[in-house]
């Protein structure tokens, strides 16, 4: 402590230590990536088959993308849950059809599992795009992609193979 009152600069260690002190890159919250290699948390004691398929499917597209993290895991949950809770209310919609005949003289009421299908599936969309599952999704992810080598073009000069100098000519003109 210093006459102050105040730590000193190299009394701050550890997690709690101001990023502004920090040598290096911003850290992983805590918990960190789940994930090494290839392993992926296994699906929840209670999924079924059917969801613990798709668990897996989700589980694997998010370790290759390098996003798998304990933090997210919760949320997966959610999102496999409302898949699953929108394809019984589907099912249910398409053999009762969706509106419900009250009666003679009554009119036809809009049946209840088609609100239930409809907030599953807004669910399950905000879900979407945090789990990069949609196209715009995943163009924000920032994912390494594989640089194609360069072409050496005096190997190619040598080699006979003037085409491909040649379009290289034209393309910088």
């Amino acid at each position: 402590m210093n006459e102050k009152g105040r730590p000193k600069r190299q009394d701050y260690k550890g997690p709690n230590c101001p990023r502004h002190l920090q040598k290096g890159p911003p850290r992983r919250p805590p918990g960190g990536v789940y994930c090494v290699g290839n392993f992926f948390p296994p699906a929840p004691a209670d999924f079924d088959k059917a969801k613990g398929e798709k668990w897996t499917q989700v589980c694997r597209d998010l370790v290759e993308w390098g996003m798998m993290a304990t933090a997210d895991l919760d949320a997966l949950r959610l999102y496999v849950d409302s898949i699953f809770i929108a394809r019984k209310a589907l099912q249910t919609l398409e053999k009762e059809g969706y509106y419900l005949d009250l009666g003679k003289g009554k009119s036809k009421r809009l049946h209840p599992a088609f609100r239930v299908y409809m907030e599953a599936t807004k669910q399950e969309r905000a879900l979407y795009d945090q789990f990069g599952r949609t196209p715009l999704a995943r163009t924000r992810l920032k994912v390494a992609k594989e640089d194609k080598p360069e072409v050496d073009k005096i190997a190619e000069i040598m080699a006979g193979n003037f085409a491909n100098v040649e379009k290289d000519k034209r393309a910088k003109a």
